[in-house]
């Protein structure tokens, strides 16, 4: 997902992708909102659990290197 859009769209730290949600699983629709401090959990059954810190904003802008996907594409 996020090689296919990094094709055409310029993607940042912070940028979250997503394919899609269940009724009240967005947290506009609920109104809760991620923060500084905050974890956000993604559980897969089989898989596991995915658990992340939102962290404060760097006060010095991310240096992205772009590199070439003519090499890795099928």
């Amino acid at each position: 997902m996020i090689a296919y859009t990094s094709q055409d769209e310029t993607t940042n730290i912070c940028d979250v992708f997503g394919s899609g949600t269940v009724n009240n699983g967005c947290g506009f629709e609920i109104d809760r909102l991620i923060k500084s401090g905050g974890v956000v959990k993604i559980e897969a059954a089989i898989i596991g659990v995915l658990r992340n810190r939102i962290e404060p904003l760097c006060q010095q802008p991310v240096q992205w290197h772009r590199k070439s996907l003519s090499k890795h594409r099928c």
